[in-house]
C-alpha cells in the first residue's frame, strides 16, 4: 500500500487558486509574506486574487510592482503587469513599457511580442514596431495561427495590400483551432481585392463559427447589397447586426441606405432612423437626418416640424433646424411671426449670412405688410452682399423689392431707380427692366 505525498504549501496554494479558494489562498500567502518579505511569487499571486477576487486593480498594480522588486529579472512579471494596464487599468503605454521590458529580459518571449504588435494596431501606434514584432514571432513560431492574422492585419491596415494579407489570413485559418476572426478578416481582405465570391464564402464560415458577430454581419450585408445585389438578404443581416449591438450606428445608417437607394423605399427608410432613436436620443445628426428625410423625401411636414424642434432641443443653435422651420413655418404652416422669431434666432448665431436679412425682409415684404422694416433687412442684406466675392442669386429679388418698397410705399423715386437698375445689372430681370423705364420716362416727362 502506497501513500500519497501530501502537497507541499506552494503547490496546495497553486490547487486553491485553480479552485477559486482566494479566501484561504490569500491567507496562506500573507503568512508567508509575515515570514519572509522578498517572494516574488507570492506577491505575483496576491496581484491575481485581487484581479479575479476583489477586481482591485490598483491593488494588483502594487503587487506586481513588489514581485519586481524582489525580481527584477523576471519577463513573466512584466508580462503579467502589461496585461494589468492594457485589459484592466487602460493604460496602454504604460503596457507597451512593460511588454517591452518582458522582451527585452526575453528575446524568445512569443506571447509578449504578439501582444505588443496587437496593442500597436489597435492604438495605430508605431506601425514599424508592430511589424518587426510578428515578423520575430514569424521567425520563432512560423505556424503561430494569431501572428499570421496579426500580419494580414498589419498589411491590410497600413499598406492597403490584400493581396499580400490574403495569405497570411488564409494560413491562419488553416492552423487555428477557431478561426473565426481570421475567416472575417480573409473575408475583409478578399473584398478588397474583389475576390467577391471568396468572400462570400468566408463570410458564411466566419458566421457558421460565430453568428453574434455584429460587425461580421455588417461587413457581409455590404458585401451582399453592394456586389450580389441580394437586397432581402442584405438587410436580414443588417437587422441581425443591429439586433446584436443596437449601439452601432453604422448599422442603421446601411439599412436605410439600402431601403433608400436601392429599394426606393424611403418610408422604410426613415424607420430604420427612428428605430435607432431608442439608443441615439441626443445624436444631433442622426434627429436632423430624420427630419431632412420626412421634409425633402416623404413631404411629411408634421413630422418634419417635430424632429426639427428635436434638434433644438439637444443643440438650440443648430442653424439647419433653425432655417428649416422658419422656412416651414413661412411655406407650410403659414405662421410667420413664428417663422420670423426662428430666423431673429438664426441672427442670433450667424449674424453674417446674406440670405437671413433677405428671408426677414420677404416676411416683412409680402406677409407682414410692414415696408419700413423690410427695407431695413434687405439694406442690412445689401451691406453683406458687398463684401462677397461671388454673385448671390437671390440678390435680384432683394434689389427689384427694394425698388417697388422706394417706389410704391415710399414715394422715393431716386432710390427706387438705383435699386431696379442694381436687379437688372445682376441678370435678364424683365419687371425691373419695365420698372426703370416707366421711371425713366416719368422723370422725363417732368423736367420738360
Amino acid at each position: 500500500m502506497s501513500i500519497s505525498a501530501e502537497p507541499t504549501p506552494i503547490e496546495y496554494i497553486e490547487q486553491l487558486l485553480d479552485e477559486q479558494r482566494f479566501e484561504e489562498a490569500e491567507s496562506l500567502l500573507l503568512e508567508q509574506l509575515n515570514r519572509k518579505k522578498n517572494l516574488a511569487a507570492v506577491y505575483n499571486a496576491l496581484a491575481i486574487i485581487a484581479i479575479e477576487s476583489y477586481q482591485d486593480y490598483h491593488r494588483a498594480e502594487k503587487y506586481y510592482k513588489q514581485a519586481i522588486d524582489y525580481h527584477e529579472n523576471s519577463s513573466t512579471l512584466y508580462f503579467n503587469l502589461a496585461i494589468l494596464y492594457e485589459q484592466f487599468l487602460d493604460q496602454p503605454l504604460e503596457a507597451m513599457s512593460c511588454y517591452e521590458k518582458a522582451i527585452e529580459l526575453d528575446s524568445n518571449y512569443v506571447d509578449a511580442y504578439i501582444n505588443l504588435a496587437e496593442l500597436c494596431i489597435d492604438l495605430n501606434h508605431d506601425v514599424e514596431r508592430a511589424f518587426s514584432c510578428s515578423q520575430r514571432v514569424l521567425e520563432l513560431e512560423p505556424n503561430h495561427a494569431r501572428n499570421l492574422n496579426n500580419l494580414g492585419c498589419l498589411f491590410i491596415k497600413y499598406k492597403n495590400d490584400a493581396q499580400s494579407a490574403i495569405p497570411y489570413f488564409e494560413k491562419s485559418v488553416a492552423l487555428s483551432t477557431n478561426p473565426a476572426t481570421a475567416l472575417a478578416n480573409l473575408a475583409d481582405a478578399y473584398v478588397r481585392a474583389e475576390r467577391y465570391d471568396e468572400a462570400k464564402e468566408a463570410y458564411e464560415k466566419a458566421l457558421e463559427l460565430d453568428s453574434d458577430n455584429p460587425l461580421v454581419c455588417h461587413n457581409y450585408a455590404h458585401v451582399l447589397r453592394h456586389y450580389f445585389q441580394a437586397y432581402d438578404e442584405a438587410a436580414s443581416y443588417y437587422r441581425k447586426a443591429i439586433e446584436i449591438d443596437p449601439y452601432s450606428l453604422v448599422s442603421y445608417q446601411g439599412l436605410r441606405s439600402l431601403y433608400a437607394h436601392n429599394l426606393h423605399d424611403s418610408k422604410s427608410a426613415v424607420e430604420v432612423l427612428v428605430s435607432a432613436l431608442a439608443y441615439f436620443n441626443e445624436e444631433e445628426g442622426l434627429v436632423l437626418e430624420i427630419a431632412n428625410m420626412y421634409d425633402f423625401e416623404l413631404n411629411d411636414y408634421k413630422k418634419a416640424l417635430h424632429y426639427y424642434e428635436r434638434v433644438l432641443e439637444i443643440n438650440p443653435n443648430n442653424l439647419l433646424a433653425l432655417n428649416a422651420l422658419a422656412y416651414l413655418n413661412v411655406e407650410i404652416v403659414k405662421d410667420y411671426l413664428v417663422a420670423l422669431d426662428y430666423y431673429l434666432r438664426v441672427l442670433e448665431v450667424d449674424d453674417e449670412t446674406p440670405s437671413t436679412y433677405v428671408n426677414i425682409g420677404h416676411l416683412y415684404f409680402y406677409h407682414l405688410s410692414d415696408y419700413q422694416l423690410a427695407k431695413r433687412y434687405y439694406l442690412k442684406a445689401d451691406a453683406r452682399i458687398q463684401g462677397k466675392k461671388s454673385p448671390i442669386k437671390y440678390a435680384g429679388e432683394l434689389y427689384y423689392n427694394l425698388g417697388m418698397i422706394y417706389e410704391n410705399y415710399l414715394s422715393d423715386e431716386y432710390h427706387a431707380i438705383e435699386s431696379y437698375e442694381k436687379a437688372v445689372s445682376l441678370g435678364q430681370d424683365q419687371n425691373a427692366q419695365k420698372k426703370l423705364i416707366s421711371l425713366y420716362t416719368h422723370q422725363s416727362s417732368r423736367i420738360h
